[in-house]
């Protein structure tokens, strides 16, 4: 009441997603992890999975068994969906436009 507006606690972005997705890591990542960010420099598809290779690590999921393309597809859709991220290739090596990791990751 003081400050004039509702400020959401720590935390409240990550409950409400396991609200809304259960423990499905692919998903949480895709919303914990990554933004839309039109005009940024373009994210390779490597640096967007080893960033989720290693929130999915940090969660406790043994990703010892995990190939390159392990969930890929699936985080490939969300990010197109979610933000609007589109797929080029840069020298050759695939990368997504309009999207960025968050720094809080």
């Amino acid at each position: 009441m003081k400050r004039g507006r509702f400020v959401l606690p720590v935390g409240h972005r990550e409950v409400v997603a396991e609200m809304q997705f259960g423990d499905d890591p692919v998903t949480r990542f895709a919303i914990n992890g990554v933004e839309a960010a039109p005009g940024c420099p373009p994210l390779s598809t490597q640096e967007l999975h080893e960033a989720f290779k290693l929130f999915a690590q940090r969660e406790g999921i043994d990703t010892g068994h995990w190939r390159p393309e392990t969930n890929a597809r699936r985080l490939a859709e969300l990010v197109r969906r979610l933000y609007g991220a589109t797929h080029c290739k840069i020298r050759g090596v695939p990368h997504y436009r309009d999207i960025r990791l968050k720094k809080d990751l």
